[in-house]
């Protein structure tokens, strides 16, 4: 589950891929996600060491926010150049 964070509000989230929500046609998280954050560099990651969430600042007042669900279970996985870079789940980085 994701969240991507403006200043004052909250943007799109994973959990609202498909819905329509009296919108003319349903929301596609990924493209919005990807719309807002096009050019925008990554200043800075912040991990939660006791839960796994993971923050990345973008350029702005943009946060893109990676929030751990499960105690027992990965919750994300990061993969860079077809290698395995992270995983996070409760306890943190694995």
């Amino acid at each position: 589950m994701w969240r991507l964070v403006a200043a004052a509000y909250v943007c799109v989230t994973s959990e609202d891929d498909g819905h329509q929500f009296g919108l003319p046609s349903p929301v596609d998280a990924a493209a919005t996600a990807n719309e807002l954050l096009l050019g925008k560099a990554v200043e800075a990651v912040q991990v939660d060491f006791r839960t796994g969430d993971v923050r990345f600042q973008f350029q702005g007042p943009l946060s893109l926010e990676i929030v751990t669900t499960s105690s027992g279970y990965e919750s994300w996985q990061m993969w860079r150049s077809h290698e395995f870079f992270a995983v996070g789940a409760s306890g943190g980085l694995r």
